[in-house]
């Protein structure tokens, strides 16, 4: 952040800043959409209003884990967003298979959600102390 005296401020950044959060936020966004623009989700198959929180809860959830203080606490959150991300992909299919198969609908938001899972993966995986045992054990020999 650059203040009116030219000094640049030494804000921590927070997890809006994340590439993983802003995709699963554009992730929300789109199922709000679809479901807004497609009343078949809450009426035929009553999944409007529970896509929505699982999308939501994966958004939360990578929020949460980014503003926690270790690792491990930063993991289990990681991990959870990573199964809530299941969940709207299910929620997704059934109608999409039935109503808008030919739509494109489905593809795009089940690519987005298995994207977005694989970038909380990355991160998971980064913070894992296992992540750096191959690099411990080149430098110990």
């Amino acid at each position: 952040m650059v203040t009116g005296t030219g000094q640049q401020s030494m804000e921590k950044k927070g997890f809006e800043d994340t590439i993983v959060w802003q995709k699963a936020k554009e992730l929300t966004v789109s199922i709000c959409k679809i479901t807004a623009e497609n009343k078949a989700f809450e009426k035929e198959f009553g999944l409007g209003d529970q896509i929505k929180r699982s999308s939501v809860s994966t958004a939360g959830n990578i929020a949460e884990g980014g503003e926690r203080d270790t690792r491990k606490e930063s993991i289990r959150f990681f991990y959870s967003a990573k199964g809530s991300l299941a969940e709207p992909r299910i929620q997704l299919e059934i109608p999409c298979s039935i109503q808008y198969k030919t739509s494109g609908v489905f593809e795009t938001l089940d690519s987005n959600c298995q994207t977005s899972g694989k970038n909380v993966s990355f991160i998971s995986h980064c913070l894992s102390p296992l992540a750096f045992r191959p690099f411990m054990h080149s430098i110990v020999r």
